[in-house]
């Protein structure tokens, strides 16, 4: 897909970030910022170094291949892991973890707060 143009909004939908972005019950949704651009440009900007390392090592160039799709498919991470581990796809949760709870944002009288409670220690904490 190199000739094609490399649109944000194509690859996030493309990658299926936002397939499990956005209310439950509502449509994909596009991250709130152009993710697959500032993800694919700092995979290229880490390609480049490491075959500046490399060069500097051993002499030899290296070849830099960086693709809008990959990268936004490796932020799937626990997503992709589930589909592979059951042949489901994940579902848009909105702000709910799939594994951990309470690990969301909770309305409380004067705005919002983050709770986030990874494991055992923390919730006794």
């Amino acid at each position: 897909d190199a000739a094609r143009p490399g649109y944000d909004l194509i690859l996030q939908g493309e990658a299926g970030v936002m397939d499990i972005t956005g209310d439950p019950m509502g449509p994909p949704t596009k991250v709130g910022t152009s993710i697959a651009d500032l993800v694919t440009g700092l995979y290229a900007s880490h390609s480049v170094l490491a075959a500046l390392m490399r060069r500097s090592r051993t002499g030899e160039g290296g070849r830099v291949d960086v693709s809008m799709l990959d990268a936004m498919a490796s932020l799937l991470t626990f997503n992709a892991g589930m589909y592979f581990a059951t042949g489901q796809s994940p579902m848009r949760r909105g702000n709910v973890h799939p594994t951990i709870s309470p690990y969301e944002p909770f309305e409380t009288s004067d705005g919002w707060i983050n709770v986030g409670v990874a494991n055992d220690k923390f919730w006794a904490a």
